[in-house]
């Protein structure tokens, strides 16, 4: 049985990577652009493990996924969050 993993990033430039890395990995990998459109395929596919940014414009994780049901259904959830701008 193949893995699938949903990869939920307001970044494309994450999207891809996790996606890139996910296959190369030998894992089945969807993704969706945020968090309204990562609640519709994850009842869509049916993900094994969930990756998906904190902050995002529409339904990040704390509370949106979570109340949508995702984190309650599944066995995995990996949260990625990134900001622009330099470290002092």
């Amino acid at each position: 049985m193949t893995i699938k993993v949903l990869a939920i990033d307001d970044s494309r430039t994450i999207r891809s990577l996790v996606q890139k890395v996910m296959e190369d990995a030998g894992f089945i990998c969807v993704c969706a652009e945020d968090g309204v459109h990562g609640v519709a395929r994850f009842a869509e596919e049916n993900p094994d493990v969930v990756i998906t940014d904190i902050n995002m414009p529409t339904l990040g994780l704390t509370p949106g996924l979570i109340a949508a049901g995702i984190a309650v259904t599944i066995i995995s959830i990996v949260s990625l969050t990134s900001t622009s701008g330099t470290n002092k």
